[in-house]
């Protein structure tokens, strides 16, 4: 460790620890120790060793890893085993046995791929799909019909209208007043011009 200040060249270097507390979405949390050096006579603090990246780089590799076990311990829970997300994400399943097990480390892209997956579940399915974009648009209207659904406020329900139409693809009818930008859609002939519009996955582009 250096004695005197790199800055200055004149005062001597004391060193004090601070913790700092870091966190994963899916990893939990975890607290560091930090030091910190200060100049006893420009009073400039800094990392001059640069432990501090080195800490912190390990503590955000021990998250990452315990992220991917716990999107990994989900799935299974929920009964999307490891051989569907091979088929499904071209991902070896020895390899996402291996990450779930934290026997290796996985790549930055393959943990961001996972964490939007266990976001998104029906990512999986748009992958079965072939990522075919009018299948892709009928499973998100699908999954938006549902949590519409399920998370609307109770007094918007009055106003609501969801159906199918006779293809199966789903329709959506919200009334004029909660839409964002209404001009974007088609209005329904057997509705209410003046009230209602329809969003279908086709003329969502």
């Amino acid at each position: 460790m250096e004695k005197q200040c790199l800055l200055c060249g004149e005062g001597e270097l004391v060193e004090s620890t601070r913790e700092r507390h870091i966190s994963d979405a899916f990893g939990g949390d975890s607290f560091v120790t930090l030091s910190t050096l200060t100049c006893s006579v420009c009073g400039e603090s800094e990392d001059f060793s640069e432990k501090n990246d080195v800490i912190l780089n390990h503590a955000y590799l021990v998250l990452k890893k315990k992220a991917v076990t716990n999107i990994l311990t989900t799935f299974n829970s929920n009964g999307i085993s490891l051989s569907a997300l091979e088929r499904s994400l071209d991902l070896p399943q020895r390899m996402l046995s291996k990450w779930k097990q934290q026997r290796s480390d996985p790549s930055a892209s393959a943990v961001t791929l996972l964490k939007l997956v266990s976001l998104f579940p029906w990512l999986i399915e748009v992958a079965d799909k072939g990522f075919d974009p009018i299948e892709s648009k009928r499973i998100f209207l699908n999954i938006a019909r549902d949590n519409y659904l399920k998370y609307c406020p109770e007094e918007m329900t009055t106003s609501r209208k969801i159906e199918r139409t006779s293809s199966d693809i789903p329709a959506f009818y919200f009334d004029l007043g909660n839409t964002v930008n209404a001009t974007q859609y088609r209005p329904e002939p057997n509705t209410d011009r003046d009230n209602y519009i329809i969003v279908e996955p086709v003329l969502c582009n």
